[in-house]
């Protein structure tokens, strides 16, 4: 049981459940893990990030800001 606790990352689950999304403790309590992940989900997406999608990893953001320079106003 204790290993399972370590997998799920409860205090990000809440910050965003309670904080950002704004559920009440009832509702947040009461959701399906499916119900959870949807919100998660939707949540990303309409902040224009793939929940899905994996870090960058070595030099991608260098290769990145170097084909995609931030252009100077």
């Amino acid at each position: 049981m204790t290993q399972n606790r370590a997998m799920i990352p409860w205090r990000r689950w809440m910050e965003l459940g309670l904080g950002v999304l704004r559920f009440s403790p009832g509702v947040f309590w009461s959701m399906s893990l499916a119900e959870w992940l949807a919100a998660r989900d939707g949540l990303m997406g309409a902040r224009g990030r793939d929940a899905g999608g994996d870090p960058l990893v070595g030099n991608e953001l260098a290769q990145l800001m170097k084909t995609h320079p931030d252009r100077k106003s």
